[in-house]
């Protein structure tokens, strides 16, 4: 797309500069973001048997009696609401990323508050995913609070790809990975905790690579 956009437009934004840094953020974001995502993913599920079972059954009800019980089509994958909810509330409590940054082009107030051009604010998905006003009862992990009626997380509320024209590209790209990945996890696997985990929390909030869990084959 960038390099389409260039070729439309070779004095537009996306310079050769800009299109080479892009590829290498989705290529690093790619690797340690879905992986300290998936790792989250998990571990949430060890905690919370009672979503697992919830996930099964959503599997279960789509699949039917399915040949190959072990394949995911796209237009199955798009049904799994509760599934991405819960990857959602994988997102929500334990963010991949870390702060974005965004200099501002030009003065504006904000809550009666003049941030000046020139200035840079910082976004930080951990602490806007923790503000009861816009998540109840932030410190509970419900994927429901993502589904109907609660619909919580709106735009620019709930940032773990950032937002606006900025966001992420790779944001359709890692909720996809990690739904097929998911759907093999639950599908093939049972798994036990071993504690509780430690987490790295800058640059991105991670389990630590010494965590074990228990996982056997179903």
């Amino acid at each position: 797309m960038m390099l389409a956009s260039q070729q439309q437009n070779p004095d537009g934004v996306f310079s050769d500069a800009l299109i080479e840094n892009q590829c290498l953020l989705q290529l690093w974001a790619s690797h340690f973001q879905i992986s300290a995502l998936v790792s989250a993913l998990i571990y949430e599920l060890g905690k919370f048997p009672q979503v697992l079972a919830k996930l099964r059954s959503e599997q279960q009800e789509i699949k039917g009696e399915a040949v190959d019980l072990n394949a995911f089509t796209w237009e199955q994958l798009k049904q799994m609401v509760f599934l991405e909810a819960v990857i959602k509330e994988t997102l929500r409590t334990s963010p991949p990323s870390s702060t974005a940054n965004r200099r501002l082009t030009k003065s504006v107030v904000l809550d009666g508050m003049l941030y000046a051009k020139g200035c840079t604010v910082i976004a930080e998905p951990r602490l806007a995913h923790i503000m009861p006003e816009y998540f109840h009862q932030p410190e509970l992990f419900e994927p429901e609070r993502f589904l109907p009626p609660r619909n919580e997380g709106k735009m620019y509320e709930f940032i773990p790809f950032g937002g606006g024209v900025h966001a992420c590209l790779g944001a359709q790209m890692a909720m996809t990975i990690t739904k097929i990945f998911a759907c093999h996890l639950i599908y093939l696997f049972d798994w036990q905790l071993t504690g509780e985990a430690s987490f790295v929390q800058f640059p991105l909030k991670k389990i630590k690579n010494n965590y074990q869990i228990n996982l056997q084959k179903r």
